[in-house]
């Protein structure tokens, strides 16, 4: 499955070695794991396995796809309208409102996390279950949102790494190009970020 262990194993070692230097090149400290949608229980025992684990950091895993169904939890009538027919001029509840959401709470949650870090310890935020954010919007326009205000660590005030487990598929042959979940006519772009 498109040598996941070893580019994961890459992706450790690139955050042992490089954390104060990431995102200098591409402006944020975001790391785009794209990997196909098949392989999702193999990263998440790739993950458990080698990022639980890390000398002088403090993971935090932020799995989206329970963050978005707390957000939603007595709203289930609307987010079910709004997924058959995302149109606004139809639904009563727009796909921006619902997507604001989940940015505010997730955001809210990475905050949360980054306070509760061990003194000495640097964090390092892993976002999981992607999918979740799918069809109303994708990786790409998340991390839009989240560097209009950046999630810094509140003790150094230094920018804090964000792996972004995406299912999807990269593009042959491009540089930060991928397809979420899908082929699509379209690719997204990753925003301001390295593809591992």
């Amino acid at each position: 499955m498109e040598h996941l262990e070893p580019r994961l194993a890459f992706l450790r070692t690139r955050l042992l070695s490089a954390y104060d230097g990431l995102g200098q090149s591409t402006g944020r400290p975001y790391l785009y794991l794209v990997y196909p949608p098949t392989a999702d229980p193999q990263v998440r025992r790739f993950v458990d396995e080698l990022f639980t684990v890390l000398p002088s950091m403090h993971p935090v895993r932020i799995d989206l796809l329970r963050l978005t169904l707390d957000a939603l939890r007595g709203e289930e009538v609307g987010r079910e309208a709004t997924l058959t027919n995302p149109d606004p001029a139809i639904s009563t509840t727009a796909p921006g409102d619902i997507a604001a959401l989940w940015q505010d709470d997730l955001r809210f949650a990475m905050q949360q996390a980054l306070a509760a870090t061990p003194s000495g310890l640097r964090p390092l935020i892993l976002l999981e279950g992607l999918a979740a954010l799918h069809p109303l919007t994708n990786p790409t326009a998340v991390m839009e949102q989240f560097a209009e205000q950046r999630i810094d660590n509140p003790a150094t005030g230094r920018p804090v790494p964000i792996v972004l487990c995406v299912p999807g598929f990269r593009v042959p042959h491009t540089s930060r190009a991928y397809h979420f979940l899908t082929h699509t006519p379209q690719p997204l772009l990753m925003y301001r970020g390295e593809d591992v």
